[in-house]
């Protein structure tokens, strides 16, 4: 798989990196490797996408996607989105304002930023 998951046991981060051209297939890996992580290890999520590509997706994907996410996340857990593209940032915020929110979610520009933030740093 193109795309990364792993823990960063030091951080207590789970990090997922995107990389390239993300499909609804893709998102449906990524989500099967990270439930192979205890809900206590998806407390703290770094989600990396700045070197993700993403395509317009359709009602069905969008739908099949937030589906996915909400089975991953469970209360008190906090997720940082790592966007550097203002068109992903823009699709990302679209996409979080239409879907019921289980966790507390922040998109960062900068990968640093993003970790003090889900470590209650800032």
């Amino acid at each position: 798989m193109k795309h990364e998951v792993w823990l960063n046991e030091d951080e207590g981060v789970l990090f997922v990196r995107y990389k390239g051209d993300i499909t609804v297939a893709d998102y449906g890996e990524v989500s099967d490797r990270v439930l192979e992580f205890s809900p206590e290890q998806r407390l703290l999520t770094l989600v990396d996408m700045s070197e993700a590509k993403v395509s317009a997706l359709d009602r069905k994907s969008r739908a099949a996607i937030d589906e996915r996410v909400q089975s991953l996340l469970h209360d008190n857990a906090r997720a940082a989105i790592v966007i550097t593209s203002p068109v992903i940032r823009m699709m990302t915020k679209i996409f979080l304002g239409t879907v019921k929110q289980k966790v507390e979610t922040r998109i960062f520009a900068d990968t640093n930023e993003a970790l003090a933030w889900l470590k209650g740093e800032k």
